[in-house]
């Protein structure tokens, strides 16, 4: 039986998963890479995330994230070649070159200090096919390969204290190689959980 946390479960429930579309009229588009490699044992695998560095005037600024960014009208023809752009200028990775396309993934209304932005992103999912060395450049602090197996652990579940225009909220998170995951990552994940038909984590 294939693992659920194997490259192979992964290709195959990604062939088959429908992205959903958002209406992208007048509004901004981004986009990130969801990449996967294999792991030390066959019955996992890993994903890459980064943590953003600080920086003013950026809303996700210190985030949990993935590798991506805004689409450059002047340079980018499409969200999958912004992905491709940003994965290159912030980590060094070139996916065109060391990574096979898996497809698209949902897309989602980006927001901010609880407020919906005018932007959409759009995820792809790639698969590493050989081992590459990833340098992160200013707008990165970290780079993480996450094991799907620490990811999916029942205890990386938990939630976070919020305040957002004077209310205290309790959000749901992932905590992992003492790391938080929350906001817009966290969204794409559970959507990348429900493509992959894994159980969503009880912290919701």
């Amino acid at each position: 039986m294939v693992a659920s946390n194997s490259l192979p479960w992964i290709r195959e429930r990604l062939a088959a998963h429908d992205p959903r579309r958002l209406d992208g009229r007048g509004q901004q588009r981004a986009a990130v890479a969801v990449t996967f490699r294999a792991a030390g044992s066959a019955d996992d695998s890993e994903l890459l995330l980064i943590k953003r560095a600080e920086r003013d005037g950026d809303p996700w600024s210190g985030h949990m994230a993935f590798p991506g960014g805004r689409l450059e009208p002047s340079t980018d023809g499409d969200p999958l070649a912004a992905a491709l752009r940003e994965a290159r200028e912030e980590v060094a990775l070139e996916l065109g070159r060391d990574a096979r396309l898996l497809g698209p993934l949902d897309e989602i209304n980006a927001a901010a200090r609880g407020r919906r932005l005018p932007l959409i992103i759009s995820p792809f999912a790639f698969e590493l096919l050989r081992p590459v060395e990833l340098r992160a450049n200013e707008e990165v602090e970290e780079i993480h390969w996450v094991p799907l197996s620490r990811l999916r652990d029942e205890r990386a579940a938990s939630t976070m204290p919020y305040q957002l225009e004077g209310m205290r909220l309790t959000l749901p998170c992932l905590r992992v190689a003492r790391r938080v995951i929350w906001g817009l990552t966290y969204q794409m994940l559970m959507r990348l959980y429900i493509a992959l038909d894994w159980e969503l984590p009880a912290n919701g």
